[in-house]
């Protein structure tokens, strides 16, 4: 069985969580960051059904990606 620890990093007498090794993270607005990505891909499933939506959604984040390379993260945020 193991420890309730283990999986935290022993700094001297501090433990860190593993959730903190992935560097600075902050909170964000879900309603501001989320909810429009997931009402723009609600409306193409809804259009085009949940099999040529997914295929469209898919397309448009690999032209974007290609588009902005380094930057496509911040263009979609799921």
């Amino acid at each position: 069985m193991s420890k309730v620890l283990d999986d935290h990093k022993r700094l001297g007498k501090r433990f860190i969580p593993p959730l903190l090794n992935y560097g600075n993270l902050a909170d964000v607005s879900w309603a501001d960051m989320m909810v429009p990505d997931l009402i723009w891909i609600a409306l193409v499933n809804e259009n085009y059904g949940k099999q040529k939506g997914a295929e469209i959604i898919k397309n448009f984040y690999e032209v974007a990606k290609s588009t902005f390379k380094n930057d496509a993260r911040n263009f979609c945020n799921l």
